[in-house]
């Protein structure tokens, strides 16, 4: 058989392909049952037929009542199972325990095999599947075979309809929509499970971005984010497909209102928003509207920097003054142990006393004092002219791109969020590839995208191309 890799259309229904087990190479197995051998070690893959679709069960429930069922599971946390949950960090699996996810993968392909009814082992294989196609050097052929094998051992319809979902948006995503649409059509459209429905709206709404059917995007996901729910692990791409949407439909106001709405309640942040971008560039998704709000965002950060860590910086100046001050007590005492006791006559005692006790006390709390207000003027001005410089640049700099080649700790935190040097590669119109260095403050729920190949986006010093921010 041709290898999966190869073909023209890796999605198409009317193959069949697995992850071998030996190695995990994407083979093409037989869609009738047999045995195939693997494309990259030539192991036998014993295979039974592929499984009938199973029965639908229609539920007699009104529309508004299965979406009244949908919302109230809206709030349920994403949690991993406990047999994989050291493999996910910061909502996500971990792109540097890849090797370790895809041992257990395996494990647990087998224990689902040998025990199709143990829901806890399920369970964790339908989440290391999800969470193993979505990184990001998965390529399709492969997310294809591992998305096959999973859905036919997995027994449950929840955990059958939430693959095939994730089979029709990678096959949009590759432009394979009839493959995708083929895929969604073994979807339950009435389920009243939250994962699966917001699943298969995700899908609807790939496939309807494709074809630039943006009234269907609509439809589907809603004017707004209160119209439909949406599960946690889908709700972010969905907001970007929705603004674009709106955007596309010449609503560009409106779309700006989504992305703001949607940043300001947690669904988005800027670097989960250029994330999914970079996922999608074909599509040139919120091509508009994005500069816009991440303009505006940008402008504002720097200016509350400015306005908050200027007056700190100059707060730090008079306490450093009144530390320095402090030595003054000090002075004078040395000064008069430079005269002989017997001048201050009946007054030697106390002077002597004065002299000891000033300069012991001011001196202990002026170097106290002094050491801690120059540290604080340190971070108060190196973070005002941080934002100061960022200000700078968001009117003046140059756009560009810096994919992420390293990632250090400095140990430093400030209102306890970590405090990253970045490596960069930096790509800008009219100069060629070059290297960069940023330190820059990480929030905790963005840690997970901070890997080796991500791509943000910045502005650079036209006259100075080292010197550079986010955006």
């Amino acid at each position: 058989m041709q290898p999966i890799a190869s073909r023209t259309r890796i999605f198409s229904r009317t193959e069949r392909a697995h992850l071998c087990p030996t190695c995990g190479g994407a083979t093409p197995v037989p869609v009738e049952g047999g045995t195939a051998h693997c494309v990259r070690c030539a192991a036998a893959i014993p295979v039974g037929p592929r499984p009938e679709e199973l029965p639908r069960v229609p539920t007699p429930v009104t529309e508004p009542d299965r979406l009244a069922r949908l919302a109230a599971q809206q709030h349920t946390p994403m949690m991993p199972p406990p047999a994989i949950a050291p493999l996910f960090a910061n909502g996500g699996l971990s792109a540097i325990r890849r090797s370790e996810a895809e041992a257990s993968w395996q494990a647990l392909r087998r224990a689902v095999v040998a025990a199709p009814h143990d829901l806890s082992s399920a369970d964790a294989l339908y989440v290391l599947t999800l969470g193993l196609v979505g990184l990001p050097d998965e390529d399709p052929a492969r997310a294809r075979a591992r998305l096959e094998t999973a859905r036919e051992i997995l027994p449950m319809p929840r955990h059958q309809g939430g693959l095939a979902c994730s089979l029709a948006r990678i096959a949009a995503r590759e432009d394979e929509v009839d493959a995708a649409q083929e895929w969604l059509a073994l979807v339950d459209p009435q389920t009243d499970d939250l994962e699966t429905d917001s699943g298969r709206r995700f899908a609807l709404a790939l496939i309807a971005t494709t074809t630039n059917d943006f009234a269907k995007v609509l439809a589907v996901l809603g004017s707004t984010s209160r119209e439909i729910p949406l599960h946690l692990a889908t709700q972010a791409t969905c907001a970007v497909l929705r603004a674009n949407a709106l955007e596309r439909s010449g609503r560009i106001e409106e779309a700006v209102a989504s992305l703001r709405a949607d940043m300001a309640e947690g669904r988005l942040d800027a670097v989960l928003v250029e994330q999914i971008r970079s996922r999608f560039p074909r599509f040139a998704l919120i091509a508009q509207s994005w500069p816009q709000v991440n303009a505006a965002r940008a402008s504002a950060r720097s200016k509350s920097a400015i306005a908050f860590w200027g007056p700190m910086a100059f707060g730090g100046i008079v306490f450093l003054l009144v530390g320095l001050a402090s030595f003054v007590p000090a002075a004078i005492g040395l000064v008069l142990s430079m005269f002989p006791t017997a001048m201050f006559g009946p007054l030697a005692p106390a002077v002597t006393s004065f002299t000891s006790h000033a300069s012991f006390g001011s001196l202990i709390f002026g170097f106290v004092f002094a050491a801690s207000s120059s540290i604080w003027f340190g971070i108060a001005w190196s973070s005002y002219k941080s934002g100061r410089d960022a200000a700078w640049l968001e009117e003046h700099g140059a756009p560009a791109q810096a994919r992420l080649i390293a990632v250090k700790q400095t140990g430093i935190r400030i209102n306890d969020q970590p405090i990253f040097d970045l490596s960069l590669r930096v790509e800008m119109e009219g100069r060629a590839p070059y290297e960069a260095s940023l330190r820059q403050l990480v929030p905790f729920h963005q840690l997970g995208l901070m890997v080796p190949g991500a791509v943000l986006q910045v502005k650079v010093d036209p006259a100075n191309p080292t010197r550079l921010a986010p955006v």
